[in-house]
């Protein structure tokens, strides 16, 4: 399986770098973003974002957030 990789300006709330972000796609068609830093991998849905969420928190010493909150510690 490969990943496309696309860069994201930081914004908002969530724009601090000590966290992998995990976000709703903004337009509403179902997939997920996990964001760290300044980039961003799609996924088609939350479980595969928030799966590679964790792996890249765990490997850099991170947390995990989504828009719903705070996932917990990697």
């Amino acid at each position: 399986m490969s990943a496309t990789i696309i860069r994201f300006p930081k914004r908002g709330v969530f724009a601090n770098t000590d966290t992998v972000r995990v976000e709703h796609e903004a337009d509403g068609l179902g997939g997920w973003v996990t964001l760290a830093d300044s980039l961003g991998w799609v996924h088609g849905d939350f479980a595969s974002a928030l799966r590679d969420a964790h792996e890249l928190a765990a490997a850099a010493g991170l947390s995990v957030v989504s828009s719903a909150g705070r996932v917990g510690p990697c």
